[in-house]
């Protein structure tokens, strides 16, 4: 079984991916995105491997890393980290912790990008996070412009 998930894993990412091309993938730690980071790795695409630590968790958040960090190192895959101080960031912009993270995370996944010389971040999202975005966005009581989700 294991096969057929992995034969149609490759075939749903080389249906939407350019194989003869470099990615970066944005990887948090989280099952998603280990996922899609091994998926890719299964699929035999050329790819850096971009985390971006927030400055939100300590400790925690530090592990985050270094277990992304580790789990790259451990299958020989480019790794690449950023760190971003976003508490700072939305006090001198006045804006979310949400919204500064996002900023900041795909200002810092662009520059990875660039300095590892591929034109395009690959994310993973699970199936939940369109719905997930458009209620926070509702309950925050955004407009019908707020209200579009990823």
């Amino acid at each position: 079984m294991q096969t057929g998930i992995i034969a149609r894993v490759r075939e749903a990412l080389t249906a939407q991916l350019d194989p003869t091309k470099k990615y970066l993938v944005a990887c948090s730690g989280g099952s998603d995105s280990m996922a899609l980071t091994d998926a890719m790795q299964l699929a035999g695409f050329s790819f850096v491997v971009g985390h971006v630590e927030h400055g939100l968790r300590g400790a925690e958040s530090l592990r985050d890393a270094a277990f992304v960090r580790d789990f790259c190192a451990a299958r020989q895959l480019k790794f690449g980290f950023r760190q971003v101080q976003v508490r700072e960031y939305c006090q001198q912009q006045k804006v979310s912790l949400e919204d500064g993270a996002r900023i900041l995370r795909w200002q810092a996944l662009q520059e990875l990008a660039t300095d590892c010389g591929v034109a395009f971040v690959v994310t993973a999202h699970q199936k939940n996070d369109q719905a997930e975005t458009f209620l926070l966005r509702l309950l925050r009581g955004s407009g019908t412009r707020g209200l579009g989700g990823i």
